[in-house]
């Protein structure tokens, strides 16, 4: 993995895997861009794509949650999304014929609105929907998937009720979204790891099993290439 600056803004990010490949986005928990994000990218890349986490923070991390509120809080969420098309526009210049977002939490919102405003060709949310100031599901055209966990709790944010209701009002726009809902899981269930169940249990979400992780990564794989590839 290579930390680069990019985009007029001079953001920094990480890429990985092949130049010239189908480029993926993949884009931070409220956290910022922690390993388990790097991991994700990594993971992502030895499918055979070339991936940017663009750092949103500007390399900060949040080490308590309230820190992590406070750097999600004080987020200029128009112009992160600006920063994401930065993204975009760098992997298409490398190469990548095509691209596509997936984000976690804070970085799922971000990727639905990367999905109306960047001109990407797909995107993918992991318990995470955008305010309707920053994004209308009705104007999301290009494939979708939303994953969420049965417990979480983050009402009007990544609840199973206000997931399954974007995916709706983006499909009965004429979009192309479907939404995935996982059993006996809340917030954060994709991570793996040590550091992972240390955040699950600070945050005080329950622990998903290895088959429900297995089949949401199986899920976005399948998506990516068929929509990517």
């Amino acid at each position: 993995m290579e930390k680069i600056v990019f985009g007029p803004k001079k953001l920094p990010g990480f890429v990985c895997g092949p130049k010239g490949k189908p480029g993926i986005l993949v884009i931070q928990e409220w956290w910022g861009v922690t390993d388990i994000i790097k991991g994700h990218a990594q993971q992502l890349a030895e499918q055979g794509y070339r991936t940017l986490i663009p750092d949103v923070y500007n390399g900060k991390i949040g080490i308590s949650k309230e820190e992590a509120s406070h750097l999600m809080g004080n987020l200029d969420w128009p112009l992160a999304v600006d920063q994401l098309c930065d993204a975009v526009a760098y992997l298409k210049d490398e190469g990548s014929p095509k691209v596509g977002a997936v984000g976690f939490c804070m970085g799922g919102a971000l990727s639905l609105a990367a999905g109306q405003h960047c001109g990407i060709n797909a995107a993918v949310s992991f318990y995470g929907t955008p305010a309707k100031e920053l994004c209308q599901p009705e104007n999301v055209k290009i494939p979708v998937e939303l994953h969420g966990g049965e417990l979480d709790e983050s009402k009007g944010f990544s609840d199973k009720d206000t997931m399954a209701a974007w995916a709706e009002a983006c499909s009965g726009a004429g979009g192309q979204a479907t939404f995935y809902l996982y059993e006996n899981c809340g917030h954060a269930f994709l991570n793996h790891g040590e550091e992972a169940v240390a955040k699950r249990k600070l945050m005080g979400f329950p622990e998903p099993s290895k088959e429900v992780q297995d089949r949401a990564w199986s899920r976005l794989y399948a998506f990516f290439g068929e929509h990517l590839m």
